[in-house]
């Protein structure tokens, strides 16, 4: 009997990854969550497929928006790898018919609650019903204890629900 040796797709592996719970399969864990939807409008940011989001992969994965007149925030407070790479898988559905109104950031924030830099930002206009994976290069911020921040805002016509799941920071040299 002869064995093939396993490969990965490069989606399907982060090693040495930053973040605790990436994959959000341990529910809240690792994960600060905010949103500013109250009475019906109230929801939790991770779930799982039977409480109605979408993952990527896995039975946990985020849902940020989904309501009009939401913002949603997920943070964690990192130590950035030199040579550092995140990576994360999205995914858009919206209802809005006034562009660009809904969007989706990812940003670095100092621990104070600055904005450092904004490293990505999506909206109602992207692609619907279809994951896509960035891969964003975070070495200019190597070696700095900083907070990352993915968020979500909707505005009160109609509304846009982002997707993320398997959230990947590492250094590049351990991929």
């Amino acid at each position: 009997m002869a064995y093939l040796p396993f490969v990965a797709r490069a989606d399907d592996v982060c090693l040495g990854n930053i973040i605790v719970n990436g994959s959000f399969e341990a529910g809240n864990t690792g994960w600060y969550t905010f949103t500013n939807g109250t009475n019906w409008k109230a929801h939790n940011l991770i779930g799982t497929r039977a409480q109605g989001f979408d993952p990527y992969r896995g039975d946990y994965g985020a849902r940020l928006g989904g309501y009009e007149g939401v913002w949603d925030v997920l943070t964690q407070t990192v130590s950035l790898p030199l040579n550092g790479q995140l990576s994360y898988w999205w995914k858009v559905a919206s209802y809005e018919n006034l562009p660009h109104h809904d969007w989706f950031a990812v940003n670095v924030l100092a621990s104070s609650g600055t904005l450092v830099t904004t490293l990505s930002q999506h909206d109602d206009q992207d692609t619907q019903h279809l994951w896509k994976q960035d891969v964003l290069d975070v070495s200019a911020y190597g070696g700095q204890s900083l907070v990352l921040q993915f968020e979500a805002y909707n505005d009160n016509y109609y509304f846009t629900t982002f997707y993320l799941d398997h959230v990947c920071l590492h250094p590049t040299s351990a991929r």
